[in-house]
């Protein structure tokens, strides 16, 4: 017989008769966590027969003996459990794993990429009892006490929440400790079971949340908080590179990217203990320390945001759709561009070895949640650029005006240049062309070229 008929057998023994998309989705979980395993150490079951039972049955049984409501917290999913297994079996839930060991959080958002798990996010940071993740449910297995586990989501869990509990049998003092610590938190049910397999005893502990505290955070104040030194690194290229996050700024800019792309915030952070950003996680900071964090206004609030590296160009063009590429080192005028393009419907963005990096907190003040919807790639220098034979045309303050170039044709790539010097690394052989403005005027500003010359191009593209 081989595994993966073993553990569809293991599983029904079990008393899960598994649809085929979940039979799949759950082995190849299983691969992914004997793969990883052996750098990772995400378990200490190593045993086939104990893994199917003591993980992904045991797992399982919560949603057999209570109700799970959307959303559900797992607290310290560490491999996945019982998360992942949790999203596999109810895709009609919403869930978030929060582990706080950086190279486990890889590995979950690794199986939700793999597996396709829409409902399932995964946040990548230590709980706090003064954040606010909010959850309605949250299922702990081998974290922490129960009054431990309930200082951790003080700020999490509302009035009505539930807390599904996952221990072995002699969890008694645990009770007794959290009934004397958390009044607020009333044990509604105790399951007492076995598993399947082996009859290992194991206990479910339910908890409800009631006349929870009003949620207020306490601000951080001091700038030697660790999360504060991170947020800190987060306002130069270096930092963001190197932490793959970014700083963005203004309550309007996360709000918008909240309703977009809320996976992508971490952390918001405010001098407004009160305030309310629905799924994000919110730190309250003190004005004084805000002053500090905030490279733009002073006052906040900020997104801590996802900055995923750029993908190396591969040196193509699509010819049915324009390239842009940048060098432009502002980040103010990185950042109007970025927006422009996103407007006109400019998708492909290559940002030149010379060009600021867009996802500076100016740069962000500028484009908005543009690049996270535009696809973004790393790419020569604008000399390199022009040695490679490619049938580009360059944005310059002399040539050939924009809307007579090509007898309507649509460029497959448009060049914006430096501030000051232009196309001046750029070869000859690539044809310049102009925004055509009063002869007694200067130039135009980068940005607002590169915006007028967008604006032509898409007018193109549309006929």
């Amino acid at each position: 017989m081989t595994s993966r008929k073993k553990f569809e057998r293991l599983m029904a023994a079990g008393g899960f008769q598994l649809r085929a998309a979940q039979r799949d989705a759950l082995w190849r979980f299983h691969e992914m966590l004997r793969e990883a395993d052996q750098k990772l150490n995400l378990t200490r079951i190593r045993a086939f027969e104990a893994m199917v039972e003591k993980h992904y049955i045991d797992s399982l049984l919560p949603g057999r003996y209570t109700e799970l409501r959307s959303t559900v917290m797992d607290l310290g999913s560490g491999g996945g459990f019982p998360g992942i297994p949790l999203a596999i079996m109810h895709p009609e839930l919403r869930f978030k794993l929060v582990e706080g060991r950086r190279l486990r959080a890889g590995f979950l958002s690794n199986v939700v990429r793999e597996l396709e798990l829409g409902n399932v996010e995964v946040i990548a940071r230590k709980l706090n009892p003064t954040d606010h993740i909010p959850a309605r449910t949250l299922v702990t297995r081998a974290f922490a006490s129960v009054a431990d586990t309930f200082d951790r989501v003080a700020g999490s869990i509302d009035a009505g929440g539930r807390a599904v509990l996952l221990k072995g049998p002699n969890c008694d003092e645990e009770i007794a400790e959290a009934a004397a610590r958390h009044p607020d938190w009333v044990l509604v049910d105790d399951v007492h079971y076995l598993l399947p397999l082996s009859q290992a005893e194991r206990r479910l502990l339910v908890y409800e949340r009631r006349g929870a505290r009003p949620r207020r955070l306490e601000p951080l104040r001091s700038a030697d908080n660790p999360r504060v030194r991170a947020w800190k690194r987060l306002t130069s290229a270096r930092g963001i590179r190197k932490e793959q996050k970014t700083l963005l700024i203004g309550d309007r800019l996360i709000r918008e990217l909240l309703t977009q792309q809320s996976g992508r915030i971490d952390t918001v952070v405010t001098t407004d203990p009160a305030a309310d950003y629905g799924t994000a996680s919110v730190v309250a900071v003190s004005k004084e320390l805000m002053h500090q964090l905030d490279p733009i206004s002073g006052q906040g609030p900020f997104a801590v945001v996802e900055a995923p590296p750029l993908p190396a160009w591969d040196g193509a063009l699509d010819l049915e759709r324009p390239t842009l590429f940048v060098a432009t080192q502002n980040p103010d005028n990185v950042g109007a561009i970025l927006r422009s393009a996103d407007a006109f419907g400019v998708r492909r963005v290559v940002l030149l070895e010379e060009a600021a990096n867009p996802y500076l907190p100016r740069a962000l003040r500028a484009a908005g949640t543009a690049p996270w919807r535009l696809e973004l790639s790393h790419g020569p220098t604008l000399a390199d650029l022009g040695r490679r034979g490619l049938p580009l045309i360059g944005l310059d303050v002399k040539g050939t005006p924009i809307d007579e170039w090509g007898g309507g044709e649509v460029p497959p790539g448009i060049i914006i240049g430096l501030e000051g010097p232009g196309l001046a690394d750029l070869s000859e052989s690539i044809e310049r062309v102009t925004i055509p403005i009063r002869p007694e005027a200067d130039s135009l500003n980068a940005a607002v070229a590169a915006g007028i010359a967008l604006w032509e191009v898409t007018r193109r593209v549309h006929g």
